[in-house]
């Protein structure tokens, strides 16, 4: 694992967006999984100005999203769907049949799941996976626990979770679907960001992580053979 300190949140988020189109310029049809929420934000949005309209380079990428919250779907505008179509899939034009991930307001989840599963196992190794990570150690929403979902699942969430700003004002949500943290492990990249002073005691907990546990999720990715970690001053 490699750690990266960026000063500004906006030059780390120029370095992560120069290192998505990097891999798209190197395979055109790259297959892409990816977080919602504020950390990645900035950098989603310097790839669409450092695209300038120029989307056609794009034109082949699949875009797969992480996780969602369960009931939640593209009119809403708290749901990650949503918060891809503004910050990814429009401005990057991905064409609609390139863009894949958990139908939350289905009601059969567990043939949602099997379908992400399906698509991934067929994947095998997604060619970059674009994390952040929560409070309590999470990624995706693969919460800290005894055991955790090898394979896309329906989880229970923590309170933390239920507490994210990205859900204010919704109506409680308890649990949500996330790609399980064998397919995370799978990515041939992963790179992780961390920014604000919020995230200093969850960084300083990876950084001095030794052993791998369920009960921090984070950690795992220690035993990846390629995760970047880019966190800004405040972070530090």
């Amino acid at each position: 694992m490699k750690f990266i300190c960026i000063e500004s949140e906006h030059t780390l988020a120029d370095k992560a967006a120069g290192e998505i189109i990097g891999i798209v310029n190197a395979k055109p049809d790259a297959f892409i999984m990816l977080a919602s929420g504020q950390s990645p934000t900035l950098a989603y949005d310097c790839v669409s100005k450092k695209l300038n309209g120029d989307t056609a380079r794009f034109a082949s990428v699949k875009v797969h999203k992480l996780d969602e919250w369960e009931g939640l779907g593209l009119s809403d505008p708290q749901s990650c769907d949503s918060y891809l179509m503004k910050h990814v899939l429009q401005p990057w034009g991905i064409k609609k049949a390139n863009y894949s991930g958990i139908n939350a307001l289905s009601s059969n989840l567990q043939q949602e799941c099997d379908k992400a599963n399906a698509l991934l196992n067929d994947i095998i190794n997604p060619d970059l996976c674009i994390l952040g990570i929560c409070l309590n150690g999470h990624i995706g929403f693969n919460e800290p626990a005894d055991a955790l979902p090898a394979q896309t699942a329906v989880v229970k969430l923590a309170d933390s979770s239920m507490k994210h700003p990205m859900i204010e004002g919704t109506a409680p949500i308890t649990r949500g679907i996330t790609t399980g943290i064998a397919q995370i492990l799978m990515s041939k990249k992963i790179i992780v960001i961390v920014t604000g002073k919020n995230k200093q005691a969850v960084l300083k907990r990876l950084m001095e992580t030794t052993q791998v546990s369920t009960q921090f999720p984070a950690s795992l990715l220690l035993t990846h053979p390629d995760v970047t970690v880019m966190y800004d001053a405040q972070a530090k």
